[in-house]
This record gives structure tokens, sequence and C-alpha cells, in this order.
């Protein structure tokens, strides 16, 4: 038998994902309560601050795509599993991929 949570859950996700998106941030919003006195101005400055450091160029700047995947622990063990296998096996030089990948070009 359904309770109304999983028929509201049901007819949540039935909904467009414009629609799903905005209850989903609403819904989170009720849970945090009132914002702390101060708080949207202390992120708006920290925002204007971080922006101003980037166009200084003071910023060290990283991609999402390096962000995720340096995060991510099915990838992080593909590098290691790779990595251990150079160690146990050798490779190969950047100058012998490079001159491998010129030739698979042709």
């Amino acid at each position: 038998m359904k309770t109304g949570t999983d028929a509201l859950l049901e007819a949540a996700l039935a909904l467009t994902a414009e629609d799903r998106a905005r209850l989903a941030v609403e819904l989170i919003a009720s849970l945090d309560g009132e914002p702390d006195e101060g708080v949207e101005a202390a992120w708006d400055a920290e925002v204007a601050r971080r922006i101003e450091q980037a166009e200084r160029g003071e910023a060290e700047l990283t991609d999402w795509e390096t962000v995720s995947l340096s995060t991510n622990p099915k990838f992080l063990e593909l590098i290691e599993r790779s990595r251990a296998r150079q160690r146990a096996e050798g490779g190969i030089s950047a100058d012998e991929m490079r001159r491998r990948l010129a030739s698979s070009d042709s």
C-alpha cells in the first residue's frame, strides 16, 4: 500500500526536470531554516573577491572535468592500476609514443 509520501514522490518524479529542480530547491530550503544574518552579504563579498582574484591572474583555475575526475574513485583506481602495470612491466617513452601515433596517422 502506498503512503502519502510515496504518492507524492511518484507525482514529483512525473514533473518536468525544471519543475523537479524547483521543487528540490524549495524542499531543501525548507530544511535549512532561516539563513544566518549577513550570510548572503558575506557570500556576495566572497564571490566578488574570487572574481577579482581570477581577473588579476592570482587564482589557480581548474576546469570541472579535472575536478570531477580527480575525485572519482573509479578513475583513480584505473590510474593506479595503470601506474602499477607500468612499474611492473615497464612502458614506452614519450618519444616512442609520439612516433607510434604519428605512424598511425598515415
